[in-house]
């Protein structure tokens, strides 16, 4: 098989496609939580340019050098072995980052308002609610 695999790429894929491939890979990066645009994206170079992902470890390193800042520590700090272990870690991750993100949006806060003198209010109010307090204040 992998001498039908070489020369199909030799006959069909000229060197200099090759190379913008290579290329592609190497620059690779996830976009914002894009995980299965990144992820897809580098499974199809990573298939078309086998030489730039292999060992096992080099294939990982390389994904994980594509993720994006936020969550590639966390997925490089738990030194994942092989490439199934470092998507499913990072999709983990994004979807938990996500989680948080909403959480955070639409999470009720309780905030002091001082409206007059000595009268002291606590109202609840949104994260978006938040951003427009001075008209949350004109509305009391």
């Amino acid at each position: 098989w992998s001498e039908v695999k070489k020369w199909m790429t030799e006959e069909f894929c000229p060197r200099s496609v090759i190379q913008r491939m290579e290329q592609e890979l190497y620059n690779l990066r996830m976009k914002g939580m894009d995980t299965d645009g990144y992820t897809n994206r580098f499974h199809e170079l990573a298939l078309l340019c086998p030489r730039m992902v292999e060992p096992e470890a080099v294939k990982v390193e390389q994904y994980i050098r594509g993720l994006t800042k936020s969550i590639r520590g966390d997925v490089t700090s738990s030194q994942p072995t092989t490439i199934n272990d470092a998507v499913r870690l990072a999709y983990q991750l994004a979807e938990q980052l996500i989680q948080d993100k909403a959480d955070e949006a639409t999470r009720v806060r309780k905030e002091r308002v001082k409206v007059t003198g000595e009268v002291v209010v606590i109202i609840e109010v949104s994260t978006t609610v938040l951003r427009t307090r001075g008209e949350v204040m004109q509305g009391l």
